[in-house]
């Protein structure tokens, strides 16, 4: 018997196709960065035709799409990864990665708090 899909890389994967067939490349996104390391804290960000024209606490600030590819990459790389997705936008709702289960503090969380297309 052949094993049950994961459903994780599926939800991704219905995510990804959702923001992609939305269409949506002007918006303002507020997220928290949790983990043990220097980037964490909250973000606000404000994109324009998928080009970030304003950020607030990050010099290196994520957009949806990299949001996407960094649970992309998780899915491929870390131990462990859990994520939920707006089942209307795929804006990922909370992306959590846990890059080496067997390692303390290389965890990372992000929780978009906010997500306001066309802003």
């Amino acid at each position: 018997m052949p094993p049950e899909p994961d459903p994780e890389p599926a939800a991704f994967a219905r995510a990804w196709q959702r923001w992609q067939d939305v269409g949506i490349s002007s918006y303002a996104l507020r997220y928290v960065v949790r983990c043990d390391c220097p980037d964490r804290g909250t973000v606000a960000v404000v994109v324009r035709h998928g080009v970030v024209v304003h950020a607030q606490g990050s010099q290196s600030p994520l957009t949806v799409d990299t949001l996407l590819a960094v649970a992309q990459r998780a899915y491929a790389q870390a131990d462990r990864v859990t994520a939920s997705y707006d089942p209307s936008s795929g804006v990922p709702l909370r992306v959590s990665v846990d890059i080496d289960e067997d390692s303390v503090d290389d965890e990372v969380r992000y929780d978009v708090l906010r997500f306001a297309p066309g802003s």
